[in-house]
């Protein structure tokens, strides 16, 4: 019989915590306003004598020209046509957005888009530092042989770092980014949009790049968690324009729940991040989206034989555009064609949908207002025709939904030249609900809040502060029937649904609400005590308010030019979370558990070899400690903070930005991942990847042709090995008997993708047909191991097969 029970969370009164948090935001208040009226009165004095503050600006240079194609239809009565382009040109030289002021009309736009992203620049310097910049660029088509004759720059335009508030053209350049610059982190790896839609492998969904990425693990069955330098998946954070995003990608990992031309880039931060990212002990994916094109309407629409996508933006009168997008999969249209009855029947196919909605207008010169509406469902269901053989409890439905809906806005306000402002609030629904059968059940209803408070004050040249309030709500009703929640990581005989029978564990019913309630408070000091040296300090103070816990995490990098082209760089930092809700709720968990903490070390070397070609080294090591882990005999209090870890290894990166008609990548991650439970020995961590090897690469043929390959190489998870059985007579079933944990490895996985595109132009639209095969020669990659009821006999469970993507692209 079910044990009944109900679980209530707590929130502390605020009386209780008032006194070190109020004393600390008092603090925070008047160092900022010290700091602004230090910033202000610093820029009075600049002003005074401006020829001796005004910083060093050098242009960029257009070291590789792109030639376009004539558009076809048109004679010499045509010529010349002038297209007038934006260029934003990222501090390495290359193109990360082109866009349209005077149009010659859609052939010669979208010939002249299509060159201009080709273009290489020397990159614009400030004081002899690389920064990015925004240009105006002439593209004048001339019939000569049906070629280009004439490229000329005719505007050069300041980088942000020196745009003036007194300029009203400036100040919107720099607003159209929506975008706060952050300091250098020890290690931050970013991918722009020109490479994001292309790599190979991905079906042109730019957040599966990351995968190509140092310290980057492999999930099975591709799943699409993410596991950075040996973190368990939950460890590590996605975010989207500066706040948190519940779910990454749709089931089975093959696409991401944002519609990929919509991003600018995506930074990816494997450890040793800055202190505006925090309640995390992994790694940070921060996503940024692109501003909406405004220069007229624009549309695509995609059709593979996965998913359709559609979408459209453009101008809103002379201060806004808008983008709006939407997908859905059509699998649940073919697979009953094809799946063949059995003991398994489909109820509901894999279904997912997604949407986004984006708005951006610039409200003034230093104002500027985004808004964001997106979300994301996915259902599956299945039906069990007869129980099974191992487990008399697995039989009906099994069926999972996840879902979350979210309104996001920001806000950015140019104070001064000097202090500048930006506000992000969303809010939004978030569902998670699944059974197995008729006795185990799952529900979770959220309402997630969160919010962002940043300035940035230039004091000096020499000092930047960086500073800001993070704040999480997150009231929660949930309904749980099932096993008793016991660790998960590293224990596969008390996991829910592990490997134990169902059938021979006590089933327990809870219902209650739990509120998370999880303000921060950050600041950075981002010094350049000399020209060629980079120090950043940082602190956060977080406050876990359902545990009533108090975390503090100092945090430093120091980063040194030991030329224009070498860096040299280290860091040192204290990171925390919290447990999972249910290791902490009442009933289920443990109340009084702590924080989570992890300490991050790592040094590296970065370096340029010539304009095009990057590469890097880097040492790390991480020691965890407080790590929550399951009671012995799962008895009460059901978790503690009896868990250590420790993380260690080289990352080898190297890379071949856009720029001519090749881009790639190559990384290889030596590492080594291990646990110890309650003071035992140290074992292997789930998802420890001794060799993770990654090759990518994409090449330009000429008339619209492009292909590329990815392969990777990778080390099999550990896994626990059952040595034998005892037959339980109450409940008719054989329960396992484990071996030491993590002892064996799967085999070696390795793949091969490939992505093949070809685009044609017309007058007022361009069409491109794709076609992206992952696992081309059809490996079939071992990924566990599957036991007969009685666990005498043993087969192999194989990953993902051949998996080919055929689409058509229209776009105008």
């Amino acid at each position: 019989m079910p044990i009944e029970s109900r679980t209530t969370g707590q929130v502390p009164r605020l009386g209780q915590a008032c006194k070190p948090w109020c004393l600390f935001l008092a603090s925070f208040g008047v160092f900022f306003q010290f700091s602004l009226a230090a910033a202000e009165a610093q820029e009075e004095k600049d002003e005074q004598n401006s020829e001796q503050s005004s910083p060093r600006v050098v242009p960029p240079k257009l070291k590789h020209f792109e030639e376009a194609k004539y558009p076809e239809g048109f004679d010499i009565a045509d010529s010349p046509k002038t297209v007038l382009l934006s260029l934003e040109i990222s501090e390495l030289g290359t193109i990360n957005k082109v866009e349209v002021l005077e149009s010659a009309g859609p052939e010669f736009d979208d010939a002249a888009v299509y060159a201009a992203m080709g273009f290489v620049f020397e990159p614009a310097r400030v004081n002899g530092k690389a920064v990015p910049v925004r240009i105006k660029y002439q593209y004048i088509f001339e019939i000569k042989e049906k070629v280009v004759k004439e490229k000329k720059l005719i505007v050069e335009s300041k980088p942000a770092a020196a745009t003036t508030a007194d300029d009203e053209d400036e100040v919107d350049s720099f607003t159209a980014t929506a975008q706060v610059d952050q300091p250098r982190e020890v290690t931050k790896r970013t991918i722009e949009s020109e490479v994001l839609l292309k790599v190979p492998g991905t079906r042109g969904d730019a957040l599966r790049a990351v995968e190509l990425l140092p310290g980057v693990g492999r999930p099975p069955f591709s799943l699409g968690q993410l596991i950075v330098r040996g973190a368990a998946p939950g460890d590590s954070q996605t975010q989207l324009e500066s706040l948190p995003i519940p779910l990454l990608y749709h089931f089975g990992g093959l696409t991401s729940v944002i519609q990929p031309r919509l991003l600018k880039q995506i930074d990816f931060y494997p450890g040793n991040f800055s202190a505006r990212f925090g309640r995390r002990t992994g790694g940070i994916l921060d996503v940024t989206l692109r501003d909406p094109k405004d220069d007229a309407l624009h549309g695509m629409a995609d059709l593979n034989i996965i998913d359709a996508s559609v979408m459209l933006e453009g101008p809103v009168g002379k201060k806004g555009s808008f983008a709006a997008a939407a997908r859905r999969s059509y699998i649940d249209l073919v697979l009953d064609a094809v799946v063949p009855e059995g003991d398994v029947s489909i109820v509901a196919a894999p279904v997912y949908w997604d949407y986004q909605g984006l708005f951006n207008y610039k409200v003034s010169r230093r104002d500027q207002l985004r808004l964001l509406v997106y979300g994301s469902n996915d259902t599956l269901r299945l039906l069990f025709q007869d129980p099974s053989e191992g487990d008399p409890l697995i039989q009906g439905n099994f069926g999972i939904q996840t879902s979350f809906h979210k309104l996001q806005g920001s806000w950015i306000h140019q104070y001064s030249r000097r202090t500048q402002h930006r506000i992000d609030l969303s809010a939004g629904l978030v569902n998670l609900a699944f059974n197995v059968g008729n006795d185990i059940s799952f529900n979770l209803d959220s309402v997630e809040i969160l919010g962002r408070s940043e300035w940035q004050t230039t004091v000096t040249k020499r000092l930047r502060i960086i500073s800001g309030l993070d704040i999480r709500l997150q009231p929660s009703e949930f309904a749980y029937t099932g096993a008793q929640p016991t660790q998960q990581e590293g224990d596969p005989g008390n996991t829910v649904g592990g490997g134990d029978p169902v059938s021979t564990q006590d089933l327990i019913t809870s219902k209650g609400n739990l509120f998370i309630y999880e303000p921060a408070a950050y600041l950075t000091l981002d010094l350049l005590p000399l020209d060629a040296l980079q120090v950043l300090l940082s602190l956060r103070l977080d406050y876990f308010g359902w545990l009533d816990r108090w975390v503090f995490d100092p945090r430093s990098v120091v980063r040194y030019n030991l030329t224009d082209d070498t860096v040299i760089k280290a860091g040192v930092g204290l990171y925390s979370q919290p447990p999972q809700p249910q290791e902490g709720a009442s009933q289920l968990g443990n109340p009084g558990l702590l924080g989570i903490r992890s300490m991050h070390l790592s040094t590296g070397v970065e370096q340029k070899l010539g304009k095009q070609y990057e590469v890097g080294a880097e040492l790390f090591y991480k020691y965890l400690w407080d790590r929550v882990v399951g009671t012995v005999g799962s008895l009460p209090p059901y978790f503690t903070n009896d868990g250590t870890g420790r993380i260690y290894g080289l990352e080898l990166s190297g890379k071949v930005n856009p720029g001519g008609n090749f881009f790639g990548f190559l990384s290889y991650t030596l590492s080594r991942s291990e646990r110890r439970d309650r003071g035992e020995q140290w074992r292997l961590f789930d998802f420890d990847q001794t060799h993770i090897l990654t090759v990518s690469g994409s090449y330009k043929l000429g008339e619209g042709w492009e292909a590329g390959a990815t392969f990777r190489l990778v080390t099999g998870n550990p896994y626990t090995p059952i040595t034998a059985a005892i037959y339980n007579a109450n409940v008719d079933v054989y329960q396992p008997i484990y071996g030491r944990t993590n002892t064996k490895r799967n085999p070696m996985f390795h793949r091969l993708d490939v992505r093949i595109e070809k685009q044609w132009l017309f007058r007022y639209w361009k069409l491109a047909a794709y076609l992206d095969v992952q696992n081309v020669y059809n490996r079939m990659n071992p990924e566990g191991i599957l036991y007969s009821f009685d666990y005498s006999q043993t087969g192999v469970v194989s990953g993902l097969p051949i998996i080919p993507s055929l689409g058509m692209r229209g776009e105008f």
